[in-house]
């Protein structure tokens, strides 16, 4: 939980100004590349979790970490408690 809270201090707001500005072909490309190494880091920081699951119940699991962790979705809310300094002590 630490490495995605600093993840998301260090680049939370300029993910979200690469979102915004995804109509650009040449952005929209940045943002794909951004996606997949997202799903990357997904594997890499949860494959143990996921490693016993088959199937449709690993994707499914896996998808729902995506979505949680994604600074543009679920993970916005801890981008916030990120930036305003709510976390005063070790997680």
């Amino acid at each position: 939980m630490a490495n995605l809270l600093d993840h998301y201090e260090e680049w939370g707001e300029e993910v979200l100004r690469i979102g915004a500005a995804e109509r650009s072909p040449a952005i929209a490309e940045i943002a794909q590349r951004g996606r997949e190494l997202h799903y990357e880091w997904v594997e890499h920081a949860f494959g143990q979790w996921l490693a016993h699951l088959k199937g449709r119940a690993r994707s499914r699991r896996r998808a729902t970490l995506i979505a949680i962790c994604d600074v543009t979705h679920g993970g916005f809310s801890l981008m916030i408690w990120a930036s305003a300094g709510a976390r005063s002590e070790p997680l």
